[in-house]
Order: structure tokens, then sequence, then C-alpha cells
């Protein structure tokens, strides 16, 4: 049903994102598998107050799948980009929203930060590519805006620290996916 590429990144997404969580400084609240109330209210087009605990606890790997699917990975056109790219773009959409993760990508692409990924976004990757002849390279550009913007979180929300380690830990292993 789904493309092998986004059934081995979501095989990602799931080792990092776990199961069901209720950490207290984590801004999202209640979460399963990566999906909040307010993700899961975006999937199903109703407002986020009528997502229950009962609905999140009871997720499916299949409805995140389908969740996923939606929210981030057609919806962006992240199979537009080049594979070794594909990984970091959704998992950072996942932790920290579509439109931010193609931004952070514009920026290091030198596009304008629209976040959108239109033709001059991508564009702009493969003339990135291009120019630093090495995807390894544009991975790890990417990758360094990533963790600078963790980084600033941290240093605006305090509260936040206790999840730089496993931020860092997640995004460093994408370098090797």
């Amino acid at each position: 049903m789904y493309p092998g590429r986004f059934v081995e990144i979501m095989e990602s997404v799931k080792k990092w994102e776990g199961g069901l969580t209720d950490h207290p400084a984590d801004r999202g609240g209640l979460t399963n598998m990566g999906i909040t109330r307010d993700y899961y209210a975006t999937y199903l087009g109703v407002p986020p107050e009528l997502i229950t605990d009962d609905m999140i606890r009871e997720l499916t790997w299949e409805d995140c799948l389908a969740i996923y699917w939606k929210n981030t990975y057609s919806k962006i056109g992240i199979e537009k980009l080049p594979e070794i790219l594909q990984p970091a773009v959704t998992h950072f959409a996942i932790t920290s929203g579509e439109t931010r993760a193609i931004q952070k990508l514009q920026l290091v692409v030198g596009a304008k930060q629209d976040g959108k990924l239109g033709p001059d976004t991508l564009a702009k990757v493969k003339a990135m590519q291009d120019k630093l002849g090495n995807d390894k390279k544009l991975l790890g550009l990417y990758l360094q805006e990533i963790l600078r913007y963790m980084i600033r979180i941290v240093k605006s929300r305090p509260s936040q620290i206790v999840f730089l380690e496993g931020w860092f830990n997640r995004f460093y292993e994408l370098f090797e996916f």
C-alpha cells in the first residue's frame, strides 16, 4: 500500500517515537508513537478538543502509518527529495512541524523560506547537490541546522533539555540511515 522508502523511514520513526508517552515536559501532551492530539485532529479534520486520551491510547501502528502518510510524507511531497534527505526531513517534520522542516532545508540550500517544497526549492536542492558533489555533505548541513534549532529550543525553553540528548542521538543516527 505504501512505498517501500516510506515504510523504512516509518520503522525508524517508530524506534524513536516509541509507544504511549505522557512526559510532563512534552508540549504535545499524551502521545502514542509520536501522534499527538493536535496531529490526530489534523488527520481527522476535527478540532483537537474532540480527540480524547482513549483515542490516542487506542492508535495502532497501521493507524499511525496512515496518519504520517497523509499529514506529513505525501502532504509535503517528501518522495520528491533526494533519497538521502527523506528520513531527516520526515523525522524533523514529525518532531517540529512540516513547515519548519522545509524552511530549514530551504535555509540550507538558499531557497525562499516559504515552507513549501516547490520547484524552486527542489531546483536549489539539486544545485546544492551538484555544488557539494556529495549527498552526505548536503545531509550533514541539514542535520547541523536541525541541531542548531534544537539548541535554540532548549535555550528559550530550558524545560526541554530533558529531550536534547535524544534529539541529538536521533538525528545523528539519520546521518547513517
